[in-house]
This record gives structure tokens, sequence and C-alpha cells, in this order.
């Protein structure tokens, strides 16, 4: 009887877990949406206006390596971050403050991630993206980022999309 328990209360533990696999997100990665309850981070020359172009996990250790480009002055230039993982799903980054950012939803054309920012000054930012795999990404998945988006108290007007936004890497 307790291992009858023990196995239905695992099971809707591992239920509630929507991101399963942090293996599925390593590989390349196109930025196609942002968006955040402060809209100077994600604009034009904003430390959070960046395009994702890789992601690898080394799940032994708990360690994530992205590789984006973002604008400095006008000029895109290549740069790369380390995280480490503080939960599951969930990574803590050291850029502009210190990140927690979580793969809320993860599919083979595109992810869904939260990003909480915390700077000096006890200041607090809430950000959402949307990256995906290919060229496209469909009605249902952008839907379920304005969903995500309205969520994190994030208004629908400080949605940006980058994914068009020609930033090539030197």
């Amino acid at each position: 009887m307790k291992t009858l328990l023990l196995t239905l209360v695992l099971g809707l533990l591992c239920a509630q877990r929507p991101v399963t696999g942090v293996p599925k997100i390593s590989g390349d990665w196109k930025s196609h949406s942002l968006a955040s309850d402060n809209p100077d981070l994600i604009g034009e020359d904003g430390p959070f206006s960046q395009h994702m172009h890789h992601m690898e996990f080394d799940v032994e250790s708990g360690y994530v390596l992205l590789s984006y480009s973002a604008k400095n002055g006008g000029e895109c230039l290549r740069m790369s971050a380390f995280g480490k993982a503080v939960e599951d799903d969930v990574y803590q980054i050291d850029y502009y403050g210190t990140n927690r950012l979580k793969f809320v939803e993860v599919s083979d054309d595109y992810m869904l991630v939260t990003i909480t920012n915390e700077r000096a000054g006890n200041k607090v930012s809430q950000l959402t993206a949307i990256d995906v795999r290919g060229n496209t990404v469909d009605e249902k998945a952008l839907e379920k980022f304005k969903e995500l988006t309205r969520e994190q108290n994030i208004p629908e007007e400080n949605i940006i999309n980058i994914f068009t936004e020609d930033c090539p890497v030197v």
C-alpha cells in the first residue's frame, strides 16, 4: 500500500513538470520574440536585446553555455554566458545582475522561457522569450508565448519580434 501511495505521489509530481530532459534543449536556436515589464531592457542596445544562436548543456555538472549576439553601439558582437542549475529546469546566469532562467516549455520546434532579472538597488524585472529551431513558428506556439507573457504581468504591447532583425555576427 505504501508503495502504491509513493508511486502515485511521484507520478503526480512528475506530471506537473512540463520540461523533461535538458539534453533536448541543447543545439541551435533562433530568438523570435522577447517581452519585458521594463521595455528598456529589450529595446535598441538594451542589455537583453539578444539573438540566441546555440545552447549547450552539461547534464552531469549542471552547467549551460549560451551563445548569442547582441548589438553594442550599432555593432553586432558574439557573446556567451555560463549558467548553473539551481532547481529543476531553472538556471542562474550572472549577466546584468542575477538572472533565473526557467525553461517553461520545450518542443522540437520552439521553447518558452521566463527570466527574472535582479539588479543592484533591489530592481527586479520579468522577461519572457520564445526561441525557435527553424525559420518559422506556428500560431499556437505564439499564443502560448503571449499567454506566458500575460502570466508574468508583462503587457502584450511590450512584446517585440526580433526574428527579422539583422544582427550579423562579426
